[in-house]
């Protein structure tokens, strides 16, 4: 089964954002508050897919999505309520979706979660395709 972690500081959206997940994919889904318990989360555990909100206090989305780049092989899609797709994508993630998550893009996020081997190609910008919106 795949795991993904999904990071929002606010518990509302988190909320959402794991229960649209959960309701549409087969996997395994945890949330946590910020970046920081992410990278720890990360460093202890094993996941397929990140998830992460654009805007949070002290280190936010495009920071985490750096340091995730550094440390994991892992595909990230950035998620904000303010349209930052053209960014999250120069930056290095797979995909951007715009709050709140609908039931289509909760259907499709999985198409991120790849066998680990071609987790290169596809960050290095061949699998930077929208995941429905």
């Amino acid at each position: 089964m795949y795991r993904y972690l999904v990071v929002d500081d606010v518990t509302t959206c988190l909320m959402v954002t794991c229960a649209m997940l959960k309701r549409w994919q087969s996997c395994e889904v945890v949330g946590v508050h910020d970046a920081y318990e992410a990278l720890q989360k990360l460093r202890t555990e094993s996941f397929d897919l990140v998830i992460s909100d654009v805007q949070m206090p002290g280190m936010d989305g495009f920071q985490l999505l750096e340091q995730i780049k550094k440390e994991f092989k892992l595909p990230v899609i950035l998620i904000s309520a303010d349209d930052r797709k053209e960014a999250a994508i120069d930056a290095g993630a797979v995909s951007f979706i715009l709050k709140p998550i609908s039931p289509d893009v909760a259907r499709n996020v999985g198409t991120y979660v790849i066998p680990k081997m071609e987790i290169g190609d596809h960050v290095n910008g061949q699998g930077n395709q929208d995941v429905g919106v």
